[in-house]
Order: C-alpha cells, then sequence, then structure tokens
C-alpha cells in the first residue's frame, strides 16, 4: 500500500547513551531526594548558626554578670571594712566614756541598798 500523503514517516530513533539516565523516574527519585537533603543540610546550618549566636549573647551576658558580681563584692568588702571601723570607734568611745565615769563609793551604795530594803519591809507591812 502507498500512502496519500507521502512517504511514510520515518521513525528515527534518538541515540541514547547508555550511562545517561536522567529521564528515568529512579534518577528523578533521586535527584528529588538530594534536592531535600540540600534544604534540609542548609535549614540545619541555619539552626546552628543561630544556636552559636545565642550561645555566644549568654556567655557575653554572663561575663557582664560575673563583672558585675566582682564590682559588688568590692563595693560589699568596703561596706564590711566600714561598718567594722564604725564598731571599733563606738566601742572605744564607750570604753572611754566607761573609763570616765566615776562610780559611786561603796558607803553610799550600801545606803542606798538599806533604805531600799527599808522602804520594800515598809510596803510589805503595809500590803498585810
Amino acid at each position: 500500500m502507498l500512502r496519500v500523503f507521502g512517504e511514510p514517516i520515518s521513525k528515527k530513533r534518538t541515540e541514547r547513551s547508555e550511562d545517561s539516565v536522567q529521564s528515568t523516574p529512579v534518577n528523578n527519585h533521586s535527584v528529588q531526594y538530594n534536592t531535600d537533603i540540600k534544604h534540609l543540610l542548609a535549614l540545619e546550618k541555619l539552626k546552628n548558626e543561630h544556636l552559636s549566636q545565642q550561645v555566644s549573647d549568654q556567655k557575653k551576658l554572663i561575663e557582664n554578670y560575673q563583672q558585675q558580681i566582682g564590682q559588688l563584692n568590692k563595693t560589699l568588702d568596703k561596706a564590711n571594712a566600714s561598718i567594722q571601723d564604725f564598731a571599733q570607734v563606738r566601742l572605744l568611745e564607750f570604753k572611754q566614756a566607761e573609763m570616765s565615769y566615776e562610780p559611786p563609793l561603796e558607803q553610799e551604795q550600801e545606803k542606798k541598798d538599806d533604805s531600799i530594803v527599808a522602804t520594800a519591809k515598809k510596803k510589805k507591812r503595809w500590803f498585810f
């Protein structure tokens, strides 16, 4: 049979190399898998950078707090020293005042003690 419209359509075979498997479904799957893995890797890198930044920020905060603690310790030491100095000064003043104070004579104390006892006896009698 002859074709009315001309020569029959020739089917040309395209040469493909056997090494190339670009259009196979298995290769399409592995390309998609590799792309997904690359995206996950990029995401993990971003997470790691973010966490590294947070760690460095926390380290800076810790150093700042340590400096503040050091300054507070110095201030506390100075305050304790001044309190101790103040206490020593007051103690010396108290001792000097105690030494300058003359206690009354023993006889005067005995008289006072006798009068207190006598008034106490009188009061006891009065109550009974």
